[in-house]
C-alpha cells in the first residue's frame, strides 16, 4: 500500500476485477467520513456494513466489491482498520 500526496492510499489488487466494463488493477481509497458511519449504523448485519464501507472509501460500486478476491478484500479492510482502529 502506498500513501498518495493527497492523503489517500493506493493498494494494488492481487487479482484484477472488472467493474463497469473496465479492468481495475488497483484501488485508491480515502479515510472514512462520518457520514459513512451514519449510513452503516442503519444496516442490520456486519457484512453489509463492511461491504458498504469498502465501496464508499474506494469509490467503487458494491458489485465491484463483491467481485474482489477475498485476499484483496481483506487487505483493504485491514488497511482501513490501520487508518481507523475503531473499525
Amino acid at each position: 500500500m502506498k500513501t498518495n500526496a493527497d492523503g489517500s492510499f493506493t493498494l494494488a489488487l492481487r487479482e484484477p476485477i472488472k467493474a463497469l466494463g473496465e479492468e481495475i488493477k488497483e484501488v485508491s481509497f480515502r479515510r472514512p467520513r462520518a457520514k459513512v458511519y451514519r449510513a452503516m449504523a442503519s444496516m442490520k448485519d456486519e457484512a453489509s456494513r463492511v461491504f458498504a464501507l469498502v465501496a464508499s472509501v474506494c469509490g467503487v460500486t458494491p458489485s465491484a466489491v463483491e467481485e474482489m478476491d477475498l485476499a484483496d478484500f481483506n487487505a483493504i479492510v485491514e488497511a482501513i482498520g490501520d487508518i481507523d482502529p475503531k473499525l
